[in-house]
């Protein structure tokens, strides 16, 4: 009879997670991954109303405390990924305005130019096609100021 008992505590221990690897040895990929997974919530919490919920930003919808809230851009960041990052192009939407194909891309628009000026939104603008920074160090430097290290 095969001792299944020593099989299975060996199955287990060869399924244990590796500990996490240290920023520096992390791949760019994922290091861009793990920058938006710091940075979406507190990006947000400067737009939150004093009983947790938040306002879309193109509609005005509130969207209560623990509703889904997306986090719309300025300029789609599939077609123009140097403004991923940048928290002056995201705000908060709710999914009808932030939707595919839907964007409110003129209400963001407008909202943008109100609350940043004119020129602002137009540098923006002028710099879309910029590319991804292909700097590690930027990565691990931005993932440390979001978390607060």
């Amino acid at each position: 009879m095969r001792n299944t008992i020593g099989y299975l505590s060996m199955a287990k221990k060869r399924r244990k997670k590796p500990a996490p690897r240290q920023l520096e040895k992390k791949s760019l990929a994922q290091l861009r991954r793990k920058l938006w997974q710091v940075m979406r919530k507190p990006m947000l919490d400067g737009w939150k109303n004093e009983d947790g919920s938040t306002n879309c930003y193109t509609c005005d919808k509130v969207i209560p405390a623990g509703g889904k809230v997306d986090r719309g851009h300025f300029l789609p960041k599939k077609l123009y990924t140097a403004h991923w990052f940048n928290t002056d192009t995201i705000r908060p939407q709710c999914f009808r305005c932030n939707g595919p194909g839907l964007g409110e891309q003129l209400e963001f628009d407008e909202g943008l130019i109100n609350e940043l000026g004119f020129d602002a939104v137009n540098k923006i603008y002028t710099d879309r096609n910029k590319g991804w920074s292909t700097d590690k160090q930027w990565y691990i430097t931005q993932i440390r100021r979001w978390q607060g290290e």
